[in-house]
């Protein structure tokens, strides 16, 4: 402290420099780490310029280097350290050290992971006029995750830089994958990494590996692919990977995606529009409600109420029947299967797939979108407009609504989801009453006191007796009532990955959730990057892309004859 004292009279009072500095030296003598003098005197030895005289500052820089590594020894506050150690190789270079200058920045990058000017410039100590000197930067990032851990401190960057470097330079793939694989385990929001550790199985010849990492990258959200730099190349990898692993079909969604982002050729594009299906034979089998429940249904969608719907079916026939007088159908706008009208053939081929009995079609110009009304036998609408559509557009259009009659909701695009939830609770509540009291709002509550008299009195005996097989479900405390547009919103992305599952056609559905959403509409008016991340993006859109990947979308498609070779 003294000593202290008198470099401070020498240097602010009597201006003797060689003696603040000699005062300095010894309190280092008797303190070697004492931060105090070191920062002292770091100060008066960078301050000082040694003029024409290399021998001079190659001294004063030794000096530095000597006096910052000391101070980093015994600094304690990370950011501080990690400053210093930089400074020190800052030193160490100048005075061709490169040695020094790679330990000190492998030990500032381990002290403090968060510090990225610390990390670019570990990276950027190996770059050389020839181009980068690839084992050093190795030996290097080897020595910051070792380092790292004895601190107990580790940084996924460190490995997704370490493995992409193995991958791209060295030729050392098995350690680079690990290094890849370590580095997503710590952080999956390196989507670069993930797409790099994707290649480098793909080179490595193992192709599901790959296309399991491509893959989740899509679902169950495609933000991971839609952030790299270029997400056509992901598909374009992935579509390779599938086609490799024979999953041919996977690989033609892939293909459907590519064309939406543009990078299709046009022999390949005009391919995918001329797709149609093949007549029904034999080995083709019905996809009945119990497979559609089981494989098609999100599980939100999977309630006890949809067993109500079922158990009620034909009553919303009694309760909503809609008067076809009041929206122009008559008699003449009848299309029965001896017609051999096409729009009649593709409902009749639909029906037959989801193994649904006896529906009506109708032609009426009054209506706008493709419609189920409920009538003693469900009549499908469907507007002009539809029918000069493709034969794939048609199809598309009419599995949703036959999808919603395979179901037991018929009435799922008639009604609101408050509605919807009332007229189910009312149904739940003939057997088990009181059910959901604590679980709608006031408004539905309204609803459905309004609806259980009605119920009550048009029940039939059949209808009740499905009603009581499913009380103790009922008034199981799983079975509460869900949320009303959770439910809907489940049965409608049913709807769509039904119609999936009858076209095959990827590209077909995405023409017909367009109209439902202008922002989509207005996004895919072009291909492009912007299309693509519109389609996996959409609530409805994105979640058809995801099923139509999957194996269980797959196998159902096989079932039905709707694969493409």
């Amino acid at each position: 402290t003294a000593l202290f004292a008198l470099a401070s009279i020498y240097e602010r009072v009597l201006a003797r420099p060689d003696d603040v500095d000699r005062v300095l030296r010894a309190a280092l003598a008797i303190d070697p780490s004492n931060a105090r003098a070191l920062r002292a005197l770091l100060r008066r030895v960078a301050g000082e310029a040694v003029e024409d005289n290399d021998a001079g500052q190659r001294e004063r820089g030794e000096e530095l280097a000597d006096l910052l590594g000391r101070l980093a020894q015994v600094e304690k506050d990370p950011e501080q350290k990690t400053g210093i150690l930089q400074e020190l190789a800052d030193v160490n270079q100048r005075l061709g050290d490169r040695q020094g200058a790679e330990r000190a920045l492998v030990e500032a990058v381990a002290t403090l992971p968060s510090n990225a000017r610390a990390f670019a410039r570990l990276a950027g100590l190996f770059r050389r006029p020839e181009g980068r000197d690839s084992t050093g930067y190795a030996r290097a990032l080897a020595g910051v995750i070792g380092l790292g851990q004895e601190l107990g401190h580790i940084d996924a960057r460190w490995f997704a830089a370490l493995g992409t470097l193995e991958i791209q330079q060295l030729q050392r793939m098995r350690d680079g994958i690990a290094h890849l694989q370590r580095a997503i385990a710590l952080d999956p929001t390196l989507y670069e990494t993930r797409f790099e550790l994707a290649s480098a199985f793909a080179k490595m010849g193992a192709n599901e590996e790959a296309s399991r990492a491509l893959l989740a990258m899509i679902a169950p959200t495609a933000h991971p692919l839609l952030s790299i730099a270029d997400p056509a190349a992901g598909l374009a990898l992935l579509e390779q990977t599938l086609s490799k692993e024979r999953r041919v079909d996977e690989a033609v969604v892939v293909s459907e995606l590519r064309a939406l982002c543009g990078e299709l050729d046009d022999g390949r594009k005009a391919w995918l529009r001329a797709r149609r299906l093949p007549p029904l034979d034999a080995q083709h089998a019905v996809l009945d409600r119990t497979s559609l429940v089981n494989h098609v249904l999100p599980p939100e969608g999977r309630h006890i109420l949809l067993e109500v719907a079922v158990a009620m079916a034909g009553l919303e026939a009694k309760m909503m029947r809609s008067d076809l007088s009041e929206l122009g159908i008559s008699s003449r706008d009848r299309i029965t299967s001896r017609s051999g009208h096409p729009t009649r053939v593709i409902l009749d081929r639909v029906a037959r797939q989801m193994g649904v009995g006896e529906v009506e079609l109708a032609i009426a110009p009054s209506v706008t979108r493709t419609r189920v009304l409920s009538q003693d036998v469900p009549w499908v609408v469907v507007p002009p407009a539809l029918v000069e559509q493709t034969e794939m557009a048609q199809t598309a259009s009419i599995a949703r609504a036959v999808a919603r009659i395979a179901f037991g909701v018929p009435w799922l695009e008639e009604l609101p989801p408050p509605h919807i939830e009332a007229l189910l609770v009312a149904a739940a509540r003939q057997v088990v009453p009181g059910y959901g009291a604590d679980d709608v709002d006031v408004l539905t509550l309204k609803l459905v006191t309004q609806h259980e008299p009605a119920i009550a009195k048009l029940l039939s005996r059949r209808q009740k007796k499905q009603l009581e097989e499913l009380a103790p479900h009922i008034a199981s405390p799983q079975s509460r009532p869900p949320q009303a547009d959770v439910f809907v919103n489940a049965l409608a992305r049913a709807e769509l990955r039904t119609a999936f599952v009858v076209t095959g056609d990827l590209l077909t559905m995405v023409d017909e959730i367009r109209p439902l959403d202008q922002t989509l509409h207005r996004a895919t008016d072009s291909s492009g990057p912007n299309a693509l991340s519109a389609v996996l993006g959409h609530a409805f859109a994105g979640d058809v892309v995801r099923y139509a990947l999957t194996p269980e979308a797959t196998a159902l498609r096989r079932r039905l004859g709707s694969t493409w070779t």
